[in-house]
């Protein structure tokens, strides 16, 4: 889905970040997740640009839940995507759930 120079960019100061690389953090990342729902908040496009707002819905393997609220951009080249750039806010719900065979699950 991506060109092979597609890169990445998050507000968390880092820079950019070659996509290979990315997708190996978020392989990496994905390993404490339970659960995940995304929904699509808006979107707009203009030619080879697309704008989305977006919420991620987690809940970890150990049973917090939390929400990441995001605005990404993705840039596109002959249909594939060239450039992502995301600002994005981690918010606690301070919910958790029982984790499978916790004494709170029985």
């Amino acid at each position: 889905m991506c060109t092979d120079t597609a890169t990445v960019w998050h507000n968390d100061g880092s820079g950019d970040q070659p996509i290979d690389e990315n997708m190996e953090l978020l392989r990496r990342l994905a390993a404490d997740v339970g659960t995940l729902r995304y929904d699509i908040v808006r979107q707009f496009q203009d030619g080879d640009a697309v704008l989305q707002q977006q919420v991620l819905h987690l809940t970890t393997t150990g049973g917090s839940r939390s929400e990441v609220h995001a605005a990404m951009y993705f840039r596109f080249d002959g249909g594939l995507i060239d450039r992502i750039e995301e600002y994005f806010n981690v918010v606690p719900t301070n919910e958790s759930v029982p984790s499978p065979g916790s004494p709170d699950q029985r």
